[in-house]
């Protein structure tokens, strides 16, 4: 079918803001990219070319290796599954080299532990010092869910990344009352950082900070 009827997402857009964007079927799971459309799972005892590529009006990248999709899926039991790996930390960062703006999406990431805490901590310490450059950055945090035992290594973490791999850097949640909640978190830290209310508030943010970054030096007097 080459035309909807309606159109309720748009992947485009979210690409824009920072977001992975996955197209997942009972066959196989895509990954939308700034190249195409990549084939990243694909269905055990499901053929690609007869079940899959014959349905399609277009080719997609098609790796290598295609990996499996996790066969506990297709059973009727429950996964086991830990809250925590329904989304890879991988999937959560997204670069733009074009205006140095690093978006990290902790949107539903759950830090119950320090041990959790500490993982991100590692994580992305390693990630943040491979671009061997300060970074503009734009944080997601809708319904993150941070544990009394985990929020001493987090703030540490946040500050630490502020001084040493940051330019700028912006936060949004669009729950209310979780950006409240959050903003007092800040500010006991000593982080003192704006939580803003939507990610086209937060990008606004970053741009007007950039601005006044780049605006020359005035003598007054």
């Amino acid at each position: 079918m080459r035309q909807a009827q309606q159109r309720t997402f748009s992947g485009a857009y979210a690409r824009r803001r920072g977001q992975q964007v996955h197209y997942i079927t009972e066959r196989a799971i895509f990954r939308l990219t700034d190249a195409g459309l990549l084939l990243t799972e694909i269905a055990p005892g499901v053929d690609l070319e007869r079940d899959v590529l014959a349905h399609m009006e277009f080719t997609p990248i098609i790796p290598a290796d295609v990996p499996e999709m996790d066969r506990r899926i297709f059973y009727e039991e429950t996964m086991g599954l830990s809250r925590r790996s329904l989304m890879d930390l991988d999937e959560r960062l997204v670069y733009h080299a074009e205006d140095n703006v690093l978006y990290m999406n902790f949107e539903g990431l759950h830090l119950d532990t320090d041990e959790d805490a500490r993982e991100l901590t590692t994580y992305l310490d390693r990630r943040l010092a491979a671009f061997g450059h300060r970074v503009h950055v734009i944080v997601n945090y809708d319904n993150v869910e941070l544990g009394p035992a985990a929020e001493d290594t987090f703030f540490t973490m946040v500050r630490h990344n502020t001084e040493q791999y940051f330019i700028s850097a912006t936060h949004y949640s669009t729950n209310a009352f979780f950006r409240h909640q959050l903003g007092q978190r800040f500010t006991q830290a000593q982080l003192g950082q704006l939580i803003y209310p939507s990610f086209e508030a937060a990008r606004k943010g970053i741009r007007a900070d950039r601005n006044r970054r780049n605006a020359p030096a005035t003598l007054e007097g």
